[in-house]
């Protein structure tokens, strides 16, 4: 099992990189971990989770032709696709995007 101050501090990380605090105490079941006016984030610290394993042999790939590796994830009946890419690429990710969306403008 993870050691409280390990996932709290994984919390503040994230709050951080968000610009903002950790939450504290959880207030309810369904209670954002971080206090962000537009982001509602569950913060989750595990020693493993399944979807790296995947991540990871993406980078593999990835880093042979110097390319960000991203996973989409798409679930069956569900409306749209999730992206995971880590949060030092994710820059990088969202200006390919706004890029793509500007051409689409014809900007």
């Amino acid at each position: 099992m993870t050691h409280k101050s390990t996932w709290k501090a994984f919390e503040r990380t994230v709050a951080r990189w968000l610009g903002c605090e950790r939450t504290g105490p959880m207030q309810a079941k369904d209670a954002s971990d971080i206090d962000h006016p537009i982001v509602h984030c569950q913060c989750k610290h595990s020693q493993r989770h399944t979807i790296l394993t995947v991540w990871d042999a993406a980078k593999v790939v990835a880093d042979k032709s110097g390319k960000i590796p991203v996973v989409a994830i798409k679930q069956k009946g569900r409306h749209g696709f999730w992206l995971m890419c880590h949060s030092d690429d994710f820059i990088e990710v969202a200006k390919q995007r706004a890029m793509v969306i500007k051409k689409q403008r014809g900007e």
